[in-house]
């Protein structure tokens, strides 16, 4: 390779970088310096026009936007004058190329051509072809963090979701201070319904980069989709944090009078004053049987535990969670004796003239319109309702104590 090949090929380098949105690793003096050097030899083999032309951009420090069309317009340039110059590689030339290096015929070459290979036959259809090579240079490179994402991004475009996220855990294993690698998991995550770890991957990005608004986008769509007291407050608490006038913006309004309505009110829940809790540890049971019923989390129980309204070690049966081993995990941390849930059988057996006494149920959302028909059976059985006020105040019951935008109802 000849030195004005050499300074091409050095220059298709910066340009591609700056194709992929890639930071390059070249300053922009030392891109300077390139074009200068390319100048010369230009001008040592009698193209002045190119010569002129690289000696304009040295000077003025070109834009990564501009390099590529120069590139283009000198080597058309040096063969109009029947100087050698090699063109790019034919997309032919790069498919070889790789299925060689995943052969084990030759060496990888460096992260930039690997990545052009990687597009070629993705582009050709082969995603498996490409995945493969993406991984040998991670491995080969010894898990460097930019390969392992390499691969997460790859995989996701094959819409592998659980592989994705086993690379990018990975590169955080390597080096966690990436705000997209937490991104991304952030984003699997939220895909998954897994909303508490999902918030904890986001936060851990914006910790590095708290000004993306990828990121506070994400942390907005995973408070929203867990629609309770806790992420209404943190919203109302974090407001700056969202982006303006973003979709984000416009739902929290929409929601916000939904979450006082069946929330603990406007935000978290205070401590209750001492005659307050005196009064619900008279009303609320002290042992016996709690069935939680289409729980999103279970704060509300261990809330009402922190407040000594209730007692550790009461029976906690969770019915229709949306997280059942999530929910079984957090009762059982709380300090209750948590039940795992059972199929839809189990109400009809806890509704039969048997079947163990309900001593409260908590009823933190409707699961739909007919809710309360799904439960005539089972609401004779139960002594204590405890609901957002509003949500639901079925006519055998009587309304003991109403707090912090919850009711507390009991059987006639």
């Amino acid at each position: 390779m000849n030195e004005i090949d050499r300074l091409l090929s050095h220059l298709d380098l910066v340009a591609a970088d700056a194709n992929r949105d890639e930071p390059t690793s070249l300053d922009p003096d030392a891109i300077s310096a390139l074009c200068e050097q390319l100048a010369n030899s230009l001008l040592g083999i009698g193209a002045t026009g190119p010569a002129a032309r690289w000696r304009t951009l040295s000077i003025v420090g070109p834009s990564p936007s501009q390099l590529a069309p120069a590139l283009d317009h000198t080597r058309h340039e040096l063969r109009a004058f029947g100087l050698s110059s090699p063109s790019e590689p034919a997309e032919q030339d790069l498919l070889t190329a790789a299925h060689r290096a995943l052969a084990g015929e030759a060496a990888l070459p460096q992260a930039g051509l690997v990545a052009d290979w990687a597009r070629s036959l993705l582009a050709a259809g082969d995603g498996a072809a490409a995945l493969a090579l993406l991984e040998r240079q991670a491995i080969c490179s010894e898990l460097r963090p930019e390969h392992c994402n390499a691969v997460a991004s790859l995989l996701l475009q094959l819409g592998q979701a659980w592989e994705a996220e086993r690379w990018l855990c990975t590169s955080l294993t390597h080096n966690r201070r990436q705000p997209r690698p937490w991104f991304q998991l952030a984003r699997l995550l939220l895909d998954q319904g897994v909303l508490d770890e999902a918030l904890e991957a986001v936060q851990q990005g914006l910790s590095i980069d708290a000004e993306s608004d990828w990121g506070r986008n994400l942390r907005a769509r995973i408070l929203l989709t867990g629609g309770s007291w806790r992420s209404y407050d943190s919203l109302v608490a974090n407001a700056d944090a969202l982006p303006a006038k973003q979709p984000a913006q416009l739902e929290l309004q929409r929601q916000r009078g939904r979450w006082a309505r069946g929330g603990f009110g406007s935000g978290s829940p205070l401590s209750l004053p001492l005659p307050k809790r005196l009064e619900l540890r008279r009303l609320l049971p002290a042992e016996g049987l709690v069935v939680l019923l289409h729980g999103h989390h279970a704060d509300p129980l261990c809330w009402l535990l922190e407040q000594g309204v209730l007692r550790e070690g009461m029976a906690v049966q969770p019915l229709a969670s949306r997280e059942p081993l999530l929910m079984a995990e957090r009762l059982a941390a709380a300090g209750f004796s948590a039940r795992s849930e059972q199929p839809a059988a189990l109400m009809k057996q806890l509704a039969a003239e048997a079947g163990e006494p309900v001593e409260l149920m908590v009823l933190q959302r409707p699961w739909s319109a007919s809710l309360p028909i799904s439960l005539g059976g089972l609401l004779p059985r139960v002594k204590r309702l405890l609901t957002p006020g509003g949500l639901l105040t079925p006519p055998q019951f009587a309304p003991l104590a109403a707090w912090q935008g919850w009711q507390l109802l009991k059987q006639r």
